[in-house]
C-alpha cells in the first residue's frame, strides 16, 4: 500500500497504460483529460518518473492563460525558444526526438494554443519517431479547440476503497464516509477537507461554511487573479452559492457591469459554473478558499455590506443569518431577532447549524432573559447532535440562576437529566428531577413531563415506579408499559403497549422531532415483552425522525435496538447493519457503555456464523468496556462471553462468568447457560438448581421466550440424568416456544437437542398438526387465561380466540380447557 497522501491512490489503470506505451515501437498521443484536482498533474509526474528509469528523455511543460494567444507557446518553452515557427520547432523537437527516445509532458494544456495542438498532431506523421506525448487538460475548457486525435484517459473520482487509502490513518471510518461524499472523491477537495477541522456538519451541509485550502494549486490559481477579478471571486465566496452578479457587485463595491465581466474570466477559468440563474463555484473548498484569502478586517465590512443589500430585497432569516452573525453589534435587536428567527427555522432540521445561530444571538444580546433562552436553546441543539459535554456545560451554568418554576428552567432541568443519564450518572439524573418535582407540586404538562423523564430514567436502570394512570401522553403510557413489563404484569404491559401503538399511530414524525427517545423506550418496551418485530419498527422510526431532523442524540441507542432484536431473530445480516452503522460512528457517540453493548451482540453474530475466535475477542472486549446500567444491557457482555465459552467446551470458563451474575438478574437465559454448562461438568444438582431457578423467572414473568428457556435448561438436565424422553419432550418444547417467537437460533439450538436423542416424540406439548399461533395459545390457556386475557396478550380478536381454542380441542381430542393444562403439565413431568 502506499504512503497516506501519495495522491496516486486509484490510478493503477493509467500508471500500466503509460508503461505499455513506453515499450510500443511507436509512440501516440496520451490525452488526460480531468476536472481540476482530479490529480492529473501529480499523475504527470510519476509518468516522468516511470519514463526516466526506464532511459527515456523527459521533457516537461505546462500552458499558461496568457500563453493562449501566442502561437507554439507551450512547446518553445520545451525547446528552450530555439524555435518560433511552425517548422523550426517541429524541426527542433524531430531531432530532439531521433537523437534520443523522448516523453514530452504537457500540463494545462487547455491553454495551449491551436497551432500547438497541430504541430504535435504532424510529428507523429513522421514513421518511426520515437515519442510519447502525455498532455493533460480540463476538458471544460478544451471546448472548441483543436482535436489531438490521442488516445484518451478520463481521470475520474476515486472509488470509496482507493479515498480510504489516500487518506490512511488521518480520520476515522465515520469521518472518512463524510469526507469522500463531500469531496465527491476529488484527490485535491479530499485532502484539504482531511486537515481541517470541519464538523460533521460542515462536511455534510459544505455549503454553510467555509473550509477552503491553505496552500497548494488551489490558493495558487485563485492568487493568480487580477485585483479587481480577485475581489469579485472574493465577494461571491462570502455570498454563498449560488450567487447573483447584482448583490456581488454590492460586497465587491463595483459596478455591475465590471463584476459581470469578472464573473465571465472566473467562468472562464471553471473557478465558477453556471447554476440556475446565477453562478456557483465549482466546489465548495473552491468557494472556502476564495474566502479564506480575504482579509479578516474586510470580510467584516464585506458582511455588513451583504446584510444591508440582502435586507433591500427582503431575504428571510436564514439568508441573512451567515452575515448578521458576523457584523452584527452587541445590543443590535434587529441582528438578535434575525438570528433567533433562523435558528428556530433550522432548529428541527440542522440542530448543528442552530447551535451556530443561537451562539451568535446569545454573543450580541444584552437582555439577560433574551440571552438566557438563547443559551438554553443552544444546550438543547447541542444535546441533539451529540455534543453533550459542551451541552452539559451550558446548561449548568443556566441552573445557578435560573429561578423555580421558570419555562427555561424546566427546559434546562430536563436536558441536565437527559446528560446525566446519558453520561452513566443516573442516579443524579433521578435524584435531580425527583428535587425539581418536590418544589412543583402539581399536574400541569410541565411538571407531567419531568415526572415521565424521572420514570423513564429510573426504569431504564431498573428502579421501581409507582406510576400515575395513564391520561394518554405518549411518555406517561410508555412508563405505564415498562413498570407493568418490569413488575411481570404481561398482560397489562401489553395492553399497554398497544396503546402506545395507538399513540404512535396518532403523530405525524415532525411531532416527534424533540422527543425521539421515546421511541428508543417504546422499542426497550416491545423488546422486553418479546415483541422484537414491533421493537425493530419502533426503533426504525426513531432513525428516520433522526435522519429528518439531524438529531442524533439517541441514533446508538436506537441502532442497538434494531441490532438486538435482530440477533435474537436469528437474522445476522440486519444485525450486522445496524452494528457496523453503531461501529462508524463510535468516533462521535457520547454514551460510554455503546461499545460493550455492541461489542457483545457482535460476538452473538459471530457465533452464530460459527466464527467462535472472532466471537470470542469481542466479547471478551465487551466484558472488559463501561459497563451499562441499562436493564436490558446490564449483563449482555458476561451472557455474550459465557455463550461463547460454552459453544467451545469451556463449560467451566461459562460457569465462572455466570456465577456472580445468573438469578440476580432474573434472566432465564443466563440460568439455562449455566443450567447446561453444569450438566456438561457432570454437576447434576447444581444444573438442576439452576434449571428451577429458570422455572421460577419463567413462572413470574410469564413470558414464551422465558419459559421455553427453563425447558431448555431441565432438557440440559435430563440429558445428563440419561432421561432421553424427557431430553426430547422439553428441547421440543422449548424448540416450539423459541420457533412461536420466531426467536431462529435458539430454536435451532433446541431441535438439534431433540434430535440427539433419537427418540421420537410429539414436537410440541399439544396435539399433532397445531399451527404455531395454536400453540401459542395453548399454552396462554394452560397458565389460566380467559380468552379475553388472551386477545388482549395476543393483540387479536375475542371471536379469534375463541376459534383457535375450539380447534385446539378438536385436534388434540380433549374435552376442555382443565384438560389442555393437565396435558402439558404431563408432558413437562419428572422436571
Amino acid at each position: 500500500m502506499r504512503a497516506a497522501g501519495a495522491g496516486l491512490a486509484g490510478r493503477d489503470r493509467e500508471l500500466e497504460l503509460f508503461r505499455r506505451e513506453l515499450n510500443e515501437p511507436a509512440g501516440r498521443i496520451l490525452e488526460i483529460g480531468g476536472d481540476p484536482g482530479m490529480g492529473k498533474t501529480r499523475l504527470l509526474a510519476e509518468l516522468g518518473k516511470l519514463a526516466d528509469r526506464a532511459g527515456w528523455r523527459v521533457l516537461a511543460g505546462r500552458a499558461t492563460q496568457r500563453q493562449r494567444d501566442i502561437p507554439h507557446a507551450v512547446l518553445a518553452d520545451l525547446v528552450g525558444g530555439r524555435a518560433r515557427t511552425t517548422a523550426s520547432l517541429r524541426g527542433v523537437l524531430t531531432e530532439v526526438c531521433r537523437a534520443s527516445r523522448t516523453v514530452l509532458l504537457l500540463d494545462d494544456f487547455h491553454w495551449a494554443d491551436a497551432s500547438s495542438a497541430g504541430v504535435l498532431r504532424d510529428m507523429f506523421a513522421e514513421a518511426g519517431l520515437p515519442l510519447v506525448v502525455a498532455v493533460a487538460y480540463r476538458p471544460r475548457q478544451m471546448r472548441g479547440r483543436v482535436p489531438l486525435d490521442g488516445a484518451g484517459i478520463d481521470l475520474g473520482p476515486l472509488a470509496p476503497a482507493d479515498a480510504d487509502e489516500l487518506l490512511g490513518p488521518i480520520a476515522d471510518p465515520w469521518r472518512r464516509r463524510l469526507l469522500v461524499e463531500a469531496s465527491g472523491g476529488v484527490p485535491a477537495y479530499l485532502m484539504a477537507l482531511a486537515h481541517s477541522a470541519a464538523t460533521s456538519d460542515a462536511l455534510t451541509h459544505p455549503g454553510d461554511y467555509e473550509i477552503g485550502a491553505v496552500g497548494g494549486p488551489l490558493v495558487a490559481e485563485i492568487g493568480a487573479l487580477d485585483g479587481e477579478t480577485l475581489v469579485v471571486a472574493q465577494s461571491a465566496a462570502l455570498i454563498g452559492d449560488p450567487f447573483e452578479a447584482a448583490p456581488v457587485a454590492a460586497v465587491a463595491e463595483l459596478g455591475l457591469e465590471t463584476t459581470e465581466r469578472c464573473l465571465r474570466d472566473l467562468a472562464e477559468r471553471d473557478l465558477i459554473r453556471p447554476a440556475g440563474a446565477g453562478h456557483a463555484f465549482r466546489h465548495p473548498v473552491v468557494r472556502g478558499t476564495a474566502h479564506g484569502m480575504a482579509g479578516a478586517g474586510w470580510r467584516l465590512a464585506a458582511h455588513g455590506r451583504a446584510a444591508d443589500f440582502l435586507r433591500t430585497r427582503a431575504a428571510p432569516a436564514a439568508v441573512l443569518a451567515r452575515h448578521v452573525a458576523v457584523a452584527g453589534r452587541q445590543g443590535d435587536r434587529d441582528a438578535f431577532d434575525v438570528l433567533t428567527e433562523a435558528a428556530i427555522m433550522t432548529s428541527r432540521a440542522r440542530p448543528a447549524l442552530a447551535v451556530r445561530w443561537w451562539s451568535a444571538a446569545a454573543t450580541l444580546s444584552t437582555n439577560d432573559d433574551a440571552r438566557t433562552h438563547a443559551l438554553c436553546a443552544q444546550a438543547d441543539a447541542l444535546t441533539a447532535i451529540g455534543e453533550f459535554g459542551d451541552a452539559h456545560g451550558l446548561v449548568q451554568g443556566l441552573l445557578r440562576s435560573l429561578p423555580t418554576g421558570s419555562p427555561e428552567r424546566t427546559r434546562a432541568i430536563r436536558l441536565a437529566a437527559f446528560l446525566d443519564e446519558a453520561s452513566g450518572r443516573p442516579r443524579e439524573a433521578a435524584a435531580m428531577l425527583a428535587a425539581e418535582l418536590h418544589q412543583r407540586p402539581g399536574t400541569d404538562p410541565e411538571v407531567r413531563r419531568l415526572a415521565v423523564d424521572r420514570a423513564l430514567i429510573t426504569l431504564l436502570h431498573g428502579g421501581a415506579v409507582d406510576p400515575q394512570e395513564a391520561e394518554g401522553e405518549l411518555g406517561e403510557l410508555i412508563v405505564q408499559t415498562l413498570h407493568a413489563a418490569h413488575g411481570v404484569n404481561v398482560i397489562a404491559a401489553r395492553t399497554c403497549l398497544r396503546r402506545v401503538d395507538g399513540a404512535l399511530a396518532g403523530l405525524a414524525d415532525p411531532d416527534l422531532t424533540d422527543r425521539i427517545e421515546l421511541l428508543w423506550h417504546a422499542g426497550r418496551a416491545a423488546f422486553v415483552l418479546e415483541r422484537d418485530d414491533d421493537a425493530i419498527r419502533y426503533a426504525r422510526r426513531g432513525l428516520t425522525v433522526s435522519a429528518q431532523s439531524g438529531r442524533s442524540y439517541v441514533l446508538p441507542q436506537l441502532l442497538l435496538t434494531v441490532a438486538a432484536a435482530h440477533v435474537r431473530l436469528g437474522r445476522p445480516v440486519e444485525a450486522l447493519d445496524a452494528l457496523r452503522a453503531v461501529h462508524d460512528q463510535l468516533p462521535v457517540i457520547a454514551r460510554a457503555d455503546v461499545p460493550g453493548i455492541a461489542g457483545a451482540l457482535r460476538a452473538f453474530v459471530e457465533l452464530g456464523r460459527g466464527n467462535a475466535r472472532g466471537a470470542r475477542r469481542y466479547a471478551e472486549a465487551a466484558v472488559a468496556a463501561t459497563r451499562s446500567t441499562v436493564l436490558e444491557w446490564a449483563c449482555l457482555p458476561e451472557t455474550a462471553l459465557a455463550a461463547v465459552r460454552l459453544a467451545t467446551g469451556d463449560a467451566l470458563g461459562c460457569l465462572r462468568v455466570l456465577d456472580e451474575r445468573a438469578g440476580t438478574v432474573g434472566s432465564a437465559e443466563l440460568c439455562a447457560l449455566a443450567s447446561e454448562a453444569a450438566a456438561a461438568l457432570g454437576q447434576g444438582d447444581r444444573a438442576r438448581g439452576w434449571a428451577r431457578e429458570a422455572g421460577r423467572i419463567a413462572d413470574a414473568c410469564a413470558l414464551t421466550g422465558a419459559r421455553s428457556y427453563a425447558h431448555l435448561a431441565y432438557a440440559h438436565v435430563a440429558r445428563a440424568a440419561g432421561d432421553t424422553a424427557a431430553t426430547a419432550a422439553e428441547a421440543h418444547a422449548a424448540a416450539a416456544g423459541f420457533a412461536a417467537l420466531g426467536w431462529r437460533a435458539a430454536s435451532d439450538r433446541a431441535r438439534t437437542l431433540a434430535g440427539s436423542t433419537g427418540t421420537a416424540v410429539e414436537p410440541t406439548p399439544g396435539g399433532p398438526g397445531l399451527s404455531r399461533r395454536e400453540r401459542e395459545i395453548e399454552e396462554l390457556v394452560a397458565r389460566g387465561l380467559s380468552n379475553r386475557q388472551i386477545a388482549e396478550v395476543l393483540f387479536l380478536s375475542i371471536r379469534t380466540v375463541e376459534a383457535h381454542v375450539a380447534r385446539i380441542l378438536q385436534k388434540t381430542g380433549l374435552r376442555s380447557r382443565a384438560a389442555i393444562a393437565g396435558r402439558l403439565a404431563d408432558a413437562t413431568r419428572g422436571r
